[in-house]
């Protein structure tokens, strides 16, 4: 197979209509080139299940009763993709930590990000991290300014999510995601039915309540912190980018939906007023299409803005499409995709949580309300009605294929099954030698509604397993072109399901051109006793998936956390350093691969500078969060002659291994040794040896036949001796 780079453009042709529905540009039709669909398995979905994800706690280790800790460091920052980052050098002549400029922010933003709340701490890192020293400033300015407000939650929140592109853009006025903030407290001090509610402490987060009927009560109900921010705070409901400029008359939408007051059309906070106390009922609501409704406060806040904005837009669309909620409404006219955008916005002008929902293989979008858990299908004439999409399996007239939602920082998900019957497709992504790739990015195309041509229906990327999970239509085909930084499957697209069948799982494996890399070094044993010892802990609590949307101008960049980062750790000294980083074969120390944390104490050889590095280059895509305290321990001298301290070794070989292992290592004066071998979860599997031994070199074959394969430590602790090896063994 010939493997390129993907080339994608995508378009729909629609029959019968000036104007499609849809308001978003989709560009031109992509190519069929090809065919898989003889590669692709089927099983019932309920015979799939999820991968579980395997947690390694740590050992302790204490140090030397002589050593004593003379310099620190703790930090945080992200791993790259593909390269390494080297948080700290360790200065052994000056005997201090340096951290480096690599993972250090201007100082108002870091002030910035240790004022938020802690959940929003790395986000903010990942996102200040990507902008310039100067853009750092702004927006670290900007969160200081309004330090101990209750709004500096929401600020914080904005920035760490909006797209990069929209933040580094100099005419983007920041000022607007103030606005936004205190939109929402000013609307909630006038709405009766619903309140923020502010929770303090070191995580300190805000969310709303609401007033609903639930059987013959009226009960308040709060929503979850995370929809709150992402479909309540957020500034951008769809692909428009966020504006408060002349273009959309000087006001962002928040403020100006607010209080609209163009002739002859409801204004919004009139006919949401105070005496509006109820939210919703829960309940499948229908209120039909009258562009002249009547409003009265008896009514439930859903209704009330659905209807408004059935009043506001009372024209059919016109050319040019416009994507801002002010132009929009001003305008008077739309489809289903001006709809769309104008009521989400009014949604989240009076705070009621919604995202926007995308079907543009059949063209038609509309919204969803954030329910108890779920996403209830939300238009101009009803609500929590899945008949939305107007599939046949609801009583419509289309069948509907790919179906998605927006978060609005890039991040899309499917959710086809709330409206149709439905089948899964998996896409599992591993090189020739099975080693899984993440962040390959993985298209589905499908016909047009009424036409042949097809569009980009859905897309995501693999995780760090190589696999991603779509949810598709039943009765439809569908395409597929794959995308990695290791070769794609070519510039088309090639068939892969024909007529899908409700209830069944699809899967494809797939392997691009080349392999995945590995990291070019050789791991050296240190010394044991040396003058210093460098300890560092570190976590990695999650890896980041990376990914963006297609419809959205500018484009938005998603960090999606995934627990239990998997980034590589090693400490090199200079000359490997620079090995390293001039992409040649290095020697290095302490080499961890892809766990979640680590905790290490290395006994330098020498007295060079040594970089504390996380490598990210086994990862095609994955970020990684991380966390770290480093410690320089210097020995006291005491009975060790002029200060010099043996250099000797404690050697695991070979590693990996499958039925045995040899260990070798010295102890500086006869006493008891101790040695023994702990499994992941800290549990003594094996005791070596117990016993006194001689001052000298020693060496113990042990076997491993009986252990399980997977990652073990073997903990060595005697006289001048006190050290620790991982060791894998293999089945």
């Amino acid at each position: 197979m010939k493997h390129l780079s993907l080339i994608l453009l995508c378009s729909v042709a629609f029959a019968g209509s000036d104007l499609p529905g849809v308001s978003c540009d989709l560009g031109a039709p992509v190519e069929v080139t090809g065919s898989l669909v003889n590669q692709v398995s089927i099983m019932p979905i309920w015979l799939t299940g999820d991968m579980e994800e395997v947690v390694e706690p740590l050992l302790l280790f204490e140090p030397p009763s002589e050593y004593a800790a003379v310099d620190s460091l703790d930090c945080r920052f992200v791993v790259p993709n593909r390269d390494g980052i080297c948080p700290a050098v360790v200065s052994l002549s000056a005997a201090t930590i340096q951290e480096t400029e690599d993972v250090s922010l201007t100082t108002q933003a870091q002030q910035a990000v240790d004022i938020a709340p802690q959940w929003l701490q790395r986000y903010l890192i990942w996102k200040l991290s990507i902008l310039t020293d100067a853009n750092q400033d702004r927006y670290g300015a900007l969160l200081l300014a309004h330090q101990g407000e209750n709004i500096y939650d929401e600020l914080a929140f904005t920035v760490s999510r909006l797209s990069w592109i929209i933040l580094a853009n100099p005419s983007f006025d920041e000022t607007l995601l103030v606005d936004n903030a205190e939109g929402i407290y000013d609307h909630d001090s006038f709405l009766s039915y619903v309140n923020v509610k502010d929770y303090g402490g070191v995580d300190y987060y805000s969310t709303t309540e609401y007033n609903t009927v639930v059987g013959s009560d009226t009960v308040w109900v709060e929503i979850p912190r995370d929809i709150y921010y992402n479909y309540v705070v957020m500034p951008k409901v769809s692909n428009e980018p966020p504006k408060n400029d002349a273009s959309v008359y000087n006001e962002f939408w928040r403020q100006y939906l607010w209080d609209m007051d163009d002739a002859g059309y409801p204004v919004l906070n009139q006919v949401v007023n105070p005496n509006v106390t109820v939210f919703w009922d829960e309940q499948l609501r229908s209120w039909g299409w009258s562009t002249t409704p009547e409003f009265y406060d008896s009514l439930q806040a859903v209704e009330i803005v659905s209807k408004w904005t059935r009043a506001t837009l009372d024209g059919a669309a016109t050319n040019p499409r416009p994507q801002q909620p002010n132009v929009i409404a001003h305008g008077h006219r739309g489809f289903c995709g001006e709809t769309q955008d104008l009521l989400s916005s009014a949604a989240r002008t009076i705070l009621i949580p919604t995202t926007c929902t995308m079907d543009v293989n059949e063209d038609h979008v509309w919204c969803e309300l954030w329910w108890k858990g779920e996403w209830r299908g939300w238009y101009v004439d009803t609500i929590n009605n899945p008949y939305c999409a107007y599939d046949v399996d609801q009583g419509g007239s289309k069948e509907c294929s790919c179906i998605w939602s927006w978060r609005n920082d890039g991040y899309t998900w499917d959710d086809v099954d709330i409206y149709s019957q439905f089948c899964t497709f998996t896409v599992t992504v591993t090189d020739s030698a099975g080693t899984p790739v993440d962040n390959a990015t993985v298209q589905i195309a499908s016909e047009a509604w009424q036409s042949t041509s097809l569009i980009r229906g859905t897309w995501g990327q693999t995780d760090r397993n190589g696999q991603i999970t779509f949810k598709l239509g039943n009765n439809q085909n569908y395409y597929i072109n794959i995308s990695t930084k290791l070769g794609g499957s070519g510039g088309g697209f090639s068939e892969v399901i024909t007529n899908s069948i409700a209830g069944q799982a699809y899967t494809l494996n797939w392997s691009p051109q080349y392999l995945m890399p590995e990291l070019d070094c050789t791991e050296l044993s240190e010394g044991s006793w040396t003058k210093y010892l460098i300890e560092v802990n570190y976590e990695l609590p999650a890896d980041i998936m990376n990914g963006r949307d297609y419809y959205a101008s500018p484009r938005s960049e998603y960090a999606e956390p995934l627990e239990n980062g998997t980034a590589d750790f090693f400490i090199v000294d200079s000359a490997n350093w620079d090995l390293y980083q001039a992409g040649e074969a290095f020697d290095c120390y302490e080499l961890i691969q892809g766990q979640s944390a680590g905790e290490i104490w290395f006994y330098a050889p020498h007295t060079d500078d040594w970089h504390i590095v996380f490598s990210g280059d086994r990862h095609q895509g994955v970020e990684t969060f991380a966390e770290a305290e480093i410690t320089l321990w210097e020995h006291d001298g005491t009975g060790i002659g002029g200060g010099i301290i043996p250099d000797q070794t404690v050697t695991v070989y070979p590693n990996p291994c499958v039925n045995r292992v040899s260990l070798s290592f010295a102890t500086s004066a006869q006493g008891s040794t101790e040695i023994a071998v702990y499994d992941i979860h800290g549990r003594v599997v094996e005791t070596v040896c117990n016993e006194i031994l001689e001052a000298g070199s020693h060496g113990i074959t042990i076997e491993t036949s009986a252990l399980s394969s997977g990652l073990y430590f073997v903990k060595f602790k005697g006289e001048g001796l006190n050290s620790m090896r991982s060791l894998t063994v293999l089945r």
